[in-house]
């Protein structure tokens, strides 16, 4: 499988108009070569609505509210942190953007004012507490906690510590059968999972990661370098990610969201907008552009409906467009309701 870049590392500062593509581009970068997304298309797709539509907390909404001089932006920060977004390690959990990227957005706001983003509270510990989809105030966070590491003093982390979350200091990631570093992080090779304990506590410790063939779980980085995780006949199994005319055993080897792997030829196709589902189930149309209708003999791919048209269970408005299938205020039928967007 050829893997594209949507951008490439650099020293240079991110201008604010430039950081949603950039953001994007690293995010991309990370989540195609990790094989967690088939393609930069799809992923890009995929990440669009966050830094394109203002809402509550929304990438979107932390570069608007800097626009609007509610928050303090750093550009050389900003490539600093995008830079680590892109180069993070496989085996550790993907990287959030808002999290890695908070000392770049340094909010203006004291408590009691009023936001739609956490990034623009001054307070250390303070966040953007929802009052609506599009209003919120900036309240410290209750009993001492925290949302993200750039809220935590030099040399801590914000983690879990005795089920709150709470700045504690960094601890390194974990060697093989020891416990796991800040943020469930182990050694190369190895990944963090949870273990069984004698009085049932939550731990998580570092456990060496599957070769092909062998079982494998959810947690970032279960399956060697090179292999993804993936549901086989039995069980989930670490397998090689396979692209467009690949070889495939399983329908989400080849990505599940714009490839799919056809169980009549086994070899990876690009998913359909119209025309019958690839496999004949939900996944079997380009999430893009289409859905599945289960109800037809053959099931078949029918376009993404639009704001206000009725819906069943909300694949018909799309998985990424942040629609709805609810009953619209002063309505008595489920239509697609579109996410609200945001002004300052």
């Amino acid at each position: 499988m050829t893997l594209g870049s949507c951008g490439g590392s650099s020293k240079a500062p991110v201008a604010l108009d430039d950081f949603a593509a950039e953001a994007m581009a690293a995010q991309c970068d990370v989540l195609v070569r990790c094989h967690l997304l088939e393609d930069v298309d799809i992923c890009l797709a995929s990440v669009d609505r966050d830094y394109s539509q203002m809402t509550f907390n929304s990438m979107a909404s932390i570069i608007a509210s800097a626009r609007a001089g509610k928050i303090d932006y750093d550009p050389a920060k900003a490539r600093a942190c995008l830079d680590q977004v892109r180069n993070a390690a496989c085996n550790q959990p993907t990287p959030i953007v808002v999290d890695r990227c908070g000392a770049a957005f340094r909010g203006k706001l004291a408590d009691g004012e009023h936001c739609i983003a956490t990034a623009a509270c001054s307070g250390p510990l303070s966040y953007c507490d929802y009052l609506s989809a599009c209003d919120g105030v900036c309240t410290p966070v209750p009993n001492g906690g925290c949302q993200f590491d750039w809220q935590c003093p030099a040399g801590q982390v914000c983690d879990a510590v005795n089920n709150m979350i709470v700045c504690t200091s960094f601890v390194a990631p974990g060697g093989l059968e020891r416990p796991c570093g800040s943020h469930f992080t182990c050694q190369p090779g190895l990944y963090c999972t949870p273990i069984a304990t004698p009085t049932g506590d939550a731990m998580y410790a570092c456990k060496a990661a599957a070769h092909a063939g062998e079982p494998c779980d959810a947690w970032p980085g279960s399956c060697a370098d090179g292999l993804v995780c993936r549901e086989g006949a039995a069980a989930r199994t670490c397998m090689t990610p396979a692209g467009l005319g690949d070889s495939c055993e399983t329908f989400i080897q080849c990505g599940g969201l714009s490839l799919g792997c056809d169980p009549t030829t086994h070899t990876c196709v690009a998913l359909p907008a119209s025309g019958p589902c690839v496999g004949g189930g939900f996944q079997g149309c380009d999430f893009r552009r289409a859905y599945c209708d289960l109800v037809e003999t053959p099931p078949t791919c029918k376009p993404l409906v639009g704001a206000g048209e009725p819906c069943i269970n909300g694949e018909e408005c799309g998985l990424f467009t942040g629609a709805t299938c609810m009953v619209a205020p002063g309505a008595t039928a489920t239509t697609c309701v579109p996410a609200e967007v945001c002004t300052l």
